[in-house]
């Protein structure tokens, strides 16, 4: 045999063998079959048919939720001495349900009204960005998020809305850094800038950065509203410990069922769990501040410490997001053909770390809060 008929065959043998790739499941399936496997003679009995007849969603949340269904609608921060115990509430059951009640938590404490003109940084696919157009009808609505691809999918929502009669305002979306949009834009631009469950993840600039730059776009009397995330050492649990220096209450918890850590700092095996935390999620470990520390930063930044409120709101949040979080990984195998196996063991991991949070104490490393602040309006 010559040297170009052994290349010829090792060549033909390579094509097929890359054909038959593909054909491998197949083929095993009816060996299987063919041996008495499972199954037996069934044509289907190895096709997953609840994958079938998934549909695809309908919106795409991503945040940790409000999973308590109390007072829809109200401020939670009038509401804070009001909030009955959560084993009265009514406990939200769906992802999406429970996104855009923290959503509208945030929009209530901020005391959103019709007709402002309006920031939403860091809104991945847009669900945000369609809520507060749809229920608000801003005089101006603009978003900003980092991910291209969520931008896009953003805009094209927009349109589909537009398509099926929702008129209104016009929307800007940029694919940008939010800090980086905030400094760009001219000062005194905004009514509310809103960044939903996402600032902890900004690494390009600081905290003190991102809120200097939000300052400077807000309007006088404008508001910037947060949900964030904290340090939960050291804890401000004396009312001393919650007064600024002119003796204004700036921090207020509904999270009285969750037992408030007693240690002033993190032990090294604390820090090690929450740097791998950190690492799995993109989160600097810089952006994760005490909240003493949070409201000091806000006020170096230009705000006014009797315009800052800061509420714990971890036990509205943290138990029924890592019991979904533990569901979707552990629950129905329907959901593996819509996320995959890597994603159900990624959300698997995290709900470890969320179930810590969600038990308080010592133990909860972090604490979710509302943050809403007030830029001083001018003589």
């Amino acid at each position: 045999m010559s040297l170009m008929e052994d290349w010829l065959t090792f060549l033909s043998g390579l094509l097929v063998g890359l054909c038959a790739v593909p054909l491998l499941p197949f083929v095993m399936g009816l060996l299987k079959r063919f041996a008495g496997g499972q199954g037996g003679n069934e044509a289907y009995a190895d096709l997953d048919v609840q994958v079938l007849n998934t549909l695809p969603p309908k919106t795409e949340w991503m945040n940790m939720g409000w999973w308590t269904g109390d007072d829809e609608g109200a401020d939670p921060f009038d509401q804070c001495d009001k909030v009955r115990p959560l084993a009265e509430t009514r406990p939200l059951k769906s992802l999406p349900e429970a996104c855009e009640a923290l959503a509208l938590k945030l929009y209530s404490a901020c005391g959103l009204t019709e007709g402002a003109a309006i920031l939403d940084i860091g809104h991945g696919p847009g669900e945000s960005v369609l809520l507060l157009k749809s229920r608000f009808q801003p005089q101006r609505l603009d978003g900003a998020t980092l991910s291209l691809r969520d931008a896009q999918r953003a805009q094209g929502k927009l349109a589909s809305a537009a398509k099926g009669g929702e008129g209104g305002t016009e929307v800007q979306i940029k694919a940008a850094d939010g800090a980086a949009f905030l400094k760009e834009c001219n000062p005194a631009t905004y009514d509310y800038i809103f960044a939903l469950d996402c600032a902890y993840h900004f690494s390009s600039h600081s905290r003190k950065d991102f809120f200097t730059a939000a300052h400077r776009a807000l309007k006088p009397g404008g508001k910037l509203g947060l949900f964030d995330m904290f340090l939960a050492t050291p804890y401000p649990a004396k009312k001393k410990e919650a007064k600024g220096s002119r003796g204004e209450e700036w921090f207020k918890a509904t999270s009285a069922e969750l037992p408030c850590p007693t240690r002033a700092a993190l032990t090294w095996p604390q820090e090690l769990k929450l740097r791998l935390f950190c690492l799995l999620t993109s989160t600097p470990r810089r952006n994760l501040l005490p909240f003493s520390s949070y409201f000091s930063t806000l006020c170096s930044a230009g705000f006014s410490s009797q315009d800052i409120s800061i509420m714990d709101v971890s036990s509205h949040v943290f138990p029924g997001f890592a019991r979904f979080l533990r569901d979707f990984a552990e629950g129905d195998e329907w959901r593996a053909g819509a996320g995959g196996w890597n994603m159900r063991k990624a959300l698997g991991s995290f709900a470890g770390f969320v179930e810590g949070w969600a038990r308080g104490g010592d133990e909860g490393l972090l604490r979710g809060g509302l943050v809403v602040v007030t830029k001083a309006k001018q003589l």
